[in-house]
């Protein structure tokens, strides 16, 4: 089912796009608001200086940059000093402040495990792009509200050479210049950009809100909050009947909080 593009994703720091890439493919306004060219900052790509729009906004997904944040550079913390932290941490409350201001049906923030969790607390979820098919490893948190896409693992792939054991995105990148390679590698992984569309799109279908509203399926008597050919469903037989998600699959996706800090 292809939605009508009247529904508003904003891709916070959205860089290439690959992350909001399915919901532009679906029709979907997806607007990227991304500072390409560092001293050409405005409100259009510093979501710093984002003003609350008066439209109707459903969906954000921020992925905020790691370089100050990522537990791989954690060598470099002490010789940056405070200030880049705290330059990286006012874009991270940016996320938040557009999310409380719009308050959209579900939200997302993105970062790669490290130091960030001092700050906004444990992820919601963790996950490798190797969960979803994409054959690396990658540990990344997901902060925020939003059904958790369902896993397609694969064995990640390494490449072993001169004796140095890499991924295969990492050697695909080894030659590239330090921006190029930063750029690609930063890439939302696609098979997980689309498990994620898939596990969040039905919260842009139209919302009652109307706990007098039943489920139509026999015996459930959960409000129905999603509407479908007429019929009125709860979100999960709503997944169940209309996306073909076995009820005994939902709710499974990335890592539990409570379990990522055993990783």
């Amino acid at each position: 089912m292809t939605e009508k593009k009247t529904k508003i994703i904003l891709d916070l720091c959205g860089g290439t796009g690959s992350w909001s890439k399915p919901y532009k493919e679906n029709n979907y306004d997806v607007r990227i608001i991304d500072a390409n060219e560092w001293g050409n900052l405005n409100e259009s790509t510093d979501i710093r200086l984002f003003k609350q729009s008066k439209e109707k906004i459903y969906g954000i997904l921020a992925a905020p940059p790691c370089t100050h944040f990522a537990g791989s550079g954690a060598r470099w913390w002490k010789d940056k000093g405070i200030e880049p932290l705290k330059d990286g941490l006012s874009i991270v409350d940016a996320v938040f402040r557009i999310v409380f201001a719009h308050k959209p049906k579900f939200w997302v923030l993105e970062n790669p495990v490290g130091r960030l969790v001092h700050y906004i607390g444990k992820p919601k979820m963790i996950f490798n792009p190797c969960d979803y098919g994409d054959p690396y490893t990658k540990k990344t948190c997901l902060w925020g509200e939003f059904n958790e896409p369902i896993k397609t693992p694969v064995e990640p792939k390494f490449i072993t050479v001169g004796g140095k054991r890499m991924s295969e995105i990492h050697y695909k990148t080894f030659a590239m210049k330090p921006n190029d390679r930063a750029r690609e590698r930063s890439k939302t992984p696609q098979g997980f950009a689309k498990a994620f569309y898939e596990a969040n799109k039905w919260m842009e279908l139209d919302m009652y809100g109307d706990p007098a509203k039943q489920c139509c399926m026999k015996d459930c008597e959960a409000p129905a909050v999603l509407t479908e050919n007429g019929r009125h469903y709860c979100p999960d037989h709503y997944s169940s009947e209309i996306l073909q998600i076995p009820l005994d699959e939902l709710g499974k996706g990335g890592e539990k909080a409570d379990d990522w800090a055993a990783k």
